[in-house]
């Protein structure tokens, strides 16, 4: 490489922008898909050490590149989503495609910030990305296209998730997803190392996409760093180690060797070589303040644009940028017809929002809807609001028109009306202890594979015999696995004072081990959940109950543990005709593997009252003052002798106060909260029991 030597009393610059970026630094997954694929292919790593030998050094700091950009490539990015912030705007990727384009075409401001010595070497690349406009079968797009699927919670272990992918020859594939299961924030292959077609694509979390909506300033040259990766472009440190740890070289001429470095380091940035600066602001390190490319590493990648390996040299030619619609405003594509709906389930009489991803091209459109079942039965909006009174498992069609013809997608089975009504009622307990698994229990299991809930015949609490568990042992690829079982609904219509408890028994695999157990509950039939606050989080778990093993978690009878759910945190149950909870687990993404955990005798209780408001008003029950900064008082006059207990308890559930008070008929109590003033700030729940009836407060000390 090219020595790049320090002058004395040179200074640097380091502008507003810089600093911003400073505050968060992303992890790319490029040397970690690449390792695994070569552990398992090492023919391959051999092919590729042979074609990057055989590789001419391309380029050097003198050659510059001035030209205006020469190269147009395509691009698709499929959002793959499940309703959540994942299924980003499409305002944030057209953000995200100016953002290559500024950097790509040198046009972004802050290259006034790189240091003296790469002053005379920041290269315009002349890259220019453009949305497709033709999707591979000839039909119309907008270059973004929506999945609804789970594997928006990607899996960078199975290379076969990949079929969403157009030919990579034609088009730049991004695909946006929710969460990886790697230690990396996004991820792509270099091109050559062997892998299947369809895998030649980048993957993204969507908070690393652009600098808006779910993503940030910070976050915004994530696909710069990508899209060079995609391009040929190793880390500035090389092919395989990680920043800061050995100097590495690139491969290319005028990136100095370097370790790499974490943080913007550019004035004691001769690390490996005393008197050279290495190159901390070019987009292929880790620092926060990447802002460049060199003019060797764009030659570098006009080199594998222009070159056959993984059919780059097609993407730019005028051929295939007729066949994807980037040329021009007046290409000729067939009409698409596309639609999506904000929630696919829900209960029967609730109502349903569909909107058309239709695409027409140039030219302008009409639709036509038709849903069986529900009311209306038609429209023509490109937004629909439909209501279906009765249960069931309905289709719905969409035609869209335009000059460039017709075309229809029916999507069967694809609305599901839930008949809610009729539930469960308190109390109700979930024991285990039957031959099988209670039939009324729903098991999901996300990934198909034998990692699941099932019953466990022989471990149960409070020494009875069965459980309900997952056997994540030995298994040690169930990276992320998702998996939880669903109660049937129940009814608490007339139901308050609700309590929720159960058992569990949980070991970590590891000390780090970051695996995620939630309570959930749906008011919708299944449509959207919600979780349930005061449950323990997992390093809890683990600590009161099996600890770290590295061997399979079997509980004794102590590490068994009870958690109670205070009604004051499910009061937003109260009176509601058609409830289901889940228990949710989900294995770390980041480890190979998880430990057991089991749940058993899960009780549900509460109170029914003809009108939870009628006997507030009989006992004349007040609290005041709320809002307050100090005392608050609790004020009422019992219609019976008897003892009555108070509970007060913060959002997460922990209790912060108890008061057990025994009151006279007819006489007034007044009962001080937070008399010591000793609470903090925040929301609280107060709890009064009488018995059969309970009732719940919200105060507000300010």
């Amino acid at each position: 490489m090219k020595q790049l030597i320090l002058n004395a009393g040179l200074f640097f610059i380091c502008c507003v922008s810089m600093k911003s970026l400073a505050q968060s630094i992303s992890t790319c997954g490029q040397a970690e898909v690449m390792n695994a694929w070569f552990q398992k292919h090492p023919e391959k790593k051999a092919q590729f050490d042979n074609l990057r030998n055989q590789k001419s050094i391309q380029g050097n700091s003198t050659s510059k590149i001035t030209t205006a950009p020469s190269y147009t490539i395509p691009v698709v990015f499929h959002i793959l989503h499940m309703g959540g912030v994942e299924n980003i705007s499409d305002a944030q990727v057209i953000d995200q495609v100016a953002i290559l384009n500024r950097d790509y075409q040198k046009q972004n401001a802050d290259t006034i910030s790189v240091i003296p010595t790469f002053t005379n070497n920041i290269a315009n690349v002349g890259f220019a990305f453009k949305l497709a406009t033709i999707d591979p079968d000839g039909n119309c797009t907008n270059g973004i296209v929506r999945h609804y699927t789970n594997k928006t919670n990607w899996d960078a272990n199975n290379l076969s998730d990949f079929i969403y992918s157009w030919p990579t020859n034609q088009y730049l594939n991004i695909y946006v997803v929710k969460t990886i299961n790697i230690n990396a924030t996004a991820y792509t292959f270099l091109p050559g190392i062997g892998i299947p077609d369809s895998c030649d694509a980048i993957v993204s979390m969507h908070n690393m996409v652009g600098s808006i909506g779910t993503s940030q300033l910070s976050y915004s040259r994530v696909l710069t760093h990508e899209v060079a990766h995609w391009f040929s472009i190793p880390h500035i440190w090389g092919v395989s180690n990680q920043p800061g740890v050995v100097c590495g070289d690139d491969g290319i001429s005028d990136t100095p060797i370097t370790k790499g470095f974490s943080t913007c380091n550019t004035t004691s940035s001769d690390v490996c070589t005393p008197g050279v600066f290495e190159n901390a602001q070019n987009y292929m390190d880790y620092s926060p303040c990447k802002i460049m490319f060199t003019n060797g590493q764009a030659a570098n990648m006009h080199a594998s644009i222009n070159g056959s390996t993984n059919g780059r040299n097609n993407l730019s030619t005028n051929a295939n940028h007729i066949l994807t619609g980037v040329v021009n405003s007046s290409f000729s594509c067939n009409t698409l017809a596309d639609f999506y709906v904000t929630k696919s389930i829900n209960c029967a009489g609730s109502t349903y929002t569909f909107a058309s991803l239709s695409q027409f091209g140039p030219s302008a459109g009409s639709l036509l809807w038709n849903f069986v079942g529900g009311s209306p039965s038609t429209s023509t909006n490109s937004v629909v609001v439909v209501s279906y009174p009765a249960a069931g498992v309905y289709p719905v069609s969409l035609t869209a028109t335009s000059a460039n013809g017709a075309d229809t997608e029916t999507k069967n089975s694809y609305i599901t009306v839930v008949n809610g009504q009729g539930g469960l009622t308190v109390p109700y307990s979930f024991d285990f202890e039957g031959a099988t698994l209670p039939n009324n229990i729903a098991i999901v299991n996300e990934q198909s594979d034998t990692v699941t809930w099932k019953q466990n015949i022989s471990l149960g609490a409070n020494s009875t015999n069965k459980s309900i568990y997952i056997n994540n042992f030995p298994d040690s690829t169930n990276y992320g696995n998702r998996d939880y079982f669903e109660t049937p609904f129940f009814d608490f219509t007339n139901t308050s004072a609700l309590n929720l408890s159960y058992y569990y028994a949980y070991a970590k695999r590891y000390a780090t081990q970051a695996d995620s157990f939630k309570v959930q509950y749906s008011l919708d039939c299944g449509g959207s959940w919600s979780n349930i606050l005061g449950i323990p989080n997992i390093n809890t778990m683990a600590s009161n109950s099996g600890g770290t093993l590295n061997t399979s978690f079997a509980p004794s009878s102590s590490q068994w543990k009870l958690v109670s759910i205070p009604s004051g945190l499910l009061s937003n149950l109260n009176n509601k005709p058609s409830v289901k909870f889940r228990f949710f687990f989900k294995a770390d993404y980041f480890v190979d593997g998880a430990n057991n955990i089991y749940i058993d005798q899960i009780n549900l209780t509460g109170s029914t009252v003809t009108s939870l408001s009628d006997l507030e008003k009989s006992i004349s029950l007040s609290v005041y003052p709320n809002p307050t900064n100090a005392v608050s008082v609790i004020e009422f006059t019992p219609q019976t002798n008897s003892t009555i207990y108070i509970v007060v308890f913060d959002v997460t559930g922990r209790v912060v106060e108890k008061k057990e008070v025994t009151v006279t008929s007819g006489i007034t109590s007044k009962i001080e909260i937070n008399a010591s003033a000793q609470l903090n700030s925040g929301i609280y729940f107060v709890t009064i029991n009488f018995g059969n009836q309970e009732i719940t407060k919200k105060i507000v000390i300010e």
